[in-house]
């Protein structure tokens, strides 16, 4: 008897709420494996033998494959013809393996996965991840933390490019309307350089949610960017940009220009501080996400704040940055448009979760 860890049953749990599909290779017999698979949660599922796979034709086989858990008597040949097979249906396949006999499987899948205790170094050597642990668990954690890592570049490049369009935006229409850009160059390098990283650094490093694992599984064609994030992207960025150009008219830029430029300055900088609170999740509002769970955002935040107060109102930096102090009107018009999209957006969270998902894990959907 060599029976499945205890954590094991609750891994293969996990993967079905994630999508993923858990297939048990062995050599051994039939019923033995069977009874393993009734302790891991496989069972209900149909069996197929080495013997069946000798037989079967190969289009029989694969309709059968989505709802096989179990393949026993199986011998080392035939583990790289399951896992051929699972790949041209189209499948992203991870293979686990420890013997010499596993390696030309491993070396097949997409993953390879050699066992790091009790593996040869030949399955090793065939294999893209080694577990430390030879836990099976190991291997799932490990898919939650790549797509919490992959949620995050998401989000910082969200944040990035969606200041980034706004900016120019507000740029164009000032200069078609007035002749003259809403910030300066050292304006919008210290928007970009400091407040714009200061800021994406703590996206990157956002805490899991912990429903990562709920979410389908992305296809292998779906990249960084998808349409639902474009869309997005497109929007926000229409509203700083045309907020920013707005409180810049209104500040009266023809007789006024530093002043009007440093509460489009201002506006830039508090829309960038209150949108990344919402970029750190795409569906999960953020008073249930935890307002002060990322608390590098906040330090960010915080530091990113006591800067631009450097700016605006110490007189050495006023020379430097061409910047005015502001009174209380022209701080609430430059807080308004960020503080009416950070609502906007928390109830769309609430109310239309999966507004933007379109394209997220499958091409097209």
């Amino acid at each position: 008897m060599d029976p499945p860890r205890k954590d094991a049953k609750q891994a293969v749990e996990k993967c079905k709420g994630a999508g993923i599909h858990v297939a048990m290779i062995t050599g051994d017999h039939a019923l033995t494996a069977e009874a393993i698979g009734k302790e891991l949660g496989l069972e209900g599922k149909q069996i197929i033998t080495g013997k069946d796979l000798l037989h079967m034709p190969q289009e029989k086989l694969r309709e059968k494959a989505d709802t096989t858990a179990i393949f026993a008597r199986i011998e080392p040949l035939q583990k790289l013809a399951i896992v051929r097979m699972y790949k041209e249906m189209g499948h992203t396949v991870a293979m686990t393996g420890d013997g010499v006999n596993d390696a030309p499987a491993l070396e097949s899948s997409d993953i390879g996965i050699a066992m790091g205790v009790s593996g040869t170094d030949v399955a090793k050597e065939a294999s893209q991840m080694v577990l430390l642990d030879d836990r099976f668990s190991t291997i799932v954690d490990a898919v939650e933390e790549g797509r919490v890592l992959f949620s995050r570049l998401r989000h910082a490049l969200t944040f990035l490019l969606t200041t980034s369009l706004g900016e120019v935006l507000a740029i164009l229409l000032a200069f078609f309307a007035v002749g003259a850009p809403p910030l300066e160059p050292l304006q919008i390098l210290w928007i970009n350089l400091i407040t714009g990283s200061l800021i994406a650094v703590p996206l990157g490093i956002e805490p899991k949610v912990g429903d990562e694992l709920g979410f389908p599984p992305r296809e292998s064609g779906v990249g960084l960017m998808y349409t639902g994030m474009l869309i997005r992207i497109f929007l926000f960025s229409f509203f700083l940009g045309a907020s920013t150009f707005a409180i810049f008219m209104i500040q009266d830029p023809k007789n006024a220009l530093f002043q009007a430029r440093s509460s489009a300055f201002a506006c830039v900088i508090f829309f960038e501080w209150l949108i990344a609170l919402q970029f750190r999740s795409d569906e999960t509002p953020i008073f249930r996400l935890g307002f002060w769970k990322n608390r590098y955002l906040w330090k960010a935040i915080g530091l990113a704040f006591a800067l631009f107060l450097a700016i605006i109102y110490l007189p050495f930096s006023q020379k430097i940055f061409h910047t005015k102090p502001l009174d209380l009107q022209e701080w609430i018009l430059a807080l308004m448009p960020g503080v009416a999209l950070f609502f906007l957006e928390e109830l769309r969270k609430y109310a239309l979760p999966h507004l933007f998902n379109r394209g997220k894990w499958k091409k097209g959907i």
